[in-house]
């Protein structure tokens, strides 16, 4: 009985704690205490501690305290986070960068590695593995808000994530 008890505290823990982490990834709290500046910053040196990757970032055009509609900037942070665990789990690179600059009516960002590259088909050059799911998810992110993502690779040369949003003023907070 006890061994039961304790299997089921166990089973209650990690049940709580995927909760958590599901309920932090419909919205990041970072963004609500960081802003974008912020919150992109603290995910590149999340990144750089969780794997042996150095990701450095650059926020050009933006200060701490200047903030976006909430779609947008989820929507760049999701890409940005996704376009930084592909680099971490399948490009084997050892540098990452991230530029986040606001040109004028228009949100960049661009994600650089130094890793093997993509190759024909989108697989990472050698493995014969397709990536396209989140490749399609940061895409879709981007067309929503009337941005376009592009995608430069090749096999060895690693890989450049750029994206561009329009800022209308009606998607920017008041």
């Amino acid at each position: 009985m006890r061994e039961q008890v304790r299997e089921l505290r166990h089973i209650n823990t990690m049940t709580l704690r995927e909760i958590r982490r599901l309920s932090h990834g419909l919205h990041p709290s970072n963004l609500d205490a960081l802003g974008l500046k912020g919150a992109i910053e603290q995910l590149g040196r999340d990144i750089s501690k969780a794997f042996e990757l150095s990701v450095t970032t650059q926020v050009v055009g933006l200060s701490i305290q200047q903030r976006f509609a909430p779609a947008i900037e989820i929507a760049i942070f999701r890409i940005t986070q996704e376009a930084l665990n592909n680099v971490a789990k399948h490009a084997d690179a050892t540098v990452a960068s991230v530029l986040v600059a606001r040109q004028g009516e228009h949100l960049r960002v661009v994600i650089e590695d130094d890793g093997r590259g993509l190759g024909p088909g989108l697989e990472p050059a050698g493995a014969g593995q397709w990536v396209g799911r989140g490749l399609a998810g940061m895409r879709e992110r981007a067309k929503l808000l009337d941005g376009s993502l592009r995608l430069e690779s090749s096999p060895g040369q690693g890989t450049t994530v750029a994206v561009e949003i329009p800022l209308e003023q009606d998607q920017e907070p008041t």
